[in-house]
């Protein structure tokens, strides 16, 4: 994140140095690329959500989990992973072929 702000910075200063057409040309640059900045990427947003089906730290320091629950998570982990990968995020589209029992593709 630290690369992307300094790349806004030099991006900005260059624009500062550069007459732009009208005042909100100069706004709308940085509202974008603000933006795009603070936007979390799909993979983050997935892994987030990966955990929190597993229910945390819950999954691997738990011995033994209850049959609905495993299957509520069994169920919820293979929406996510339809979800992501139909939308484009990388890992989940990585976790199709590696699956070919679980997931078909068409």
């Amino acid at each position: 994140m630290r690369g992307s702000v300094i790349l806004l910075l030099l991006f900005l200063l260059t624009n500062i140095l550069t007459p732009l057409q009208n005042k909100y040309d100069y706004l709308t640059i940085i509202y974008m690329n603000l933006k795009i900045i603070l936007m979390k990427p799909k993979n983050v947003e997935f892994i987030e959500e990966f955990i929190e089906i597993l229910g945390g730290d819950n999954f691997f320091l738990c011995d033994l989990i209850d049959q609905e629950e495993l299957f509520t998570m069994q169920d919820g982990l293979a929406k996510l992973i339809c979800d992501h990968a139909n939308n484009g995020t990388s890992v989940a589209r990585h976790l199709v072929p590696l699956l070919p029992n679980t997931f078909k593709v068409d």
